[in-house]
């Protein structure tokens, strides 16, 4: 529960710092109109825009991938091996999983969640149920016998 969370914030995390990389480069693309800067600058900024966002890019797939191998991990779900399900990085040379494998292994994760649940519902219903008919028969029993007690002989 506390890794999901804090998958959750560091993805965040990642998302709103490439939100503002982009509003970052815009405002200086603009200031370099503005200023009436070449061509050649203002294709400098967005080249250098272009590597610092796929760069980060880099960083949610690879959050998102050893995320989601350690959950699989955790509850032995079989992780994807083949070459179609991996892709690598031409910048940066890491392999990440595709868009289609992350979806299949996090619908895995999720069957196998819920598996482990209904199993837990079923052994606590269980459970819940004999408590309560424990408890029942203690009762009749303890009514029986208080009734069976003889009554104090009469003066």
């Amino acid at each position: 529960m506390f890794e999901e969370n804090r998958f959750e914030w560091q993805l965040a995390k990642l998302q709103k710092e490439k939100k503002k990389l982009r509003a970052s480069f815009a405002a200086k693309i603009a200031k370099s109109r503005k200023d009436k800067k070449s061509r050649d600058d203002r294709e400098g900024l967005r080249s250098q825009e272009q590597f610092e966002e796929q760069e980060l890019d880099a960083g949610i797939q690879a959050l998102i991938t050893s995320f989601l191998i350690e959950q699989a991990n955790k509850l032995l779900v079989p992780i994807p091996h083949s070459e179609t399900d991996w892709f690598t990085d031409t910048t940066f040379g890491e392999r990440f999983l595709t868009a289609e494998a992350r979806s299949k292994l996090r619908n895995d994760i999720r069957a196998e969640k819920k598996a482990r649940w209904d199993l837990f519902q079923s052994h606590t219903g269980l459970l819940i149920s004999l408590i309560t008919a424990t408890t029942g028969v203690l009762g009749t029993v303890i009514g029986v016998l208080s009734f069976m007690k003889a009554a104090p002989p009469p003066h």
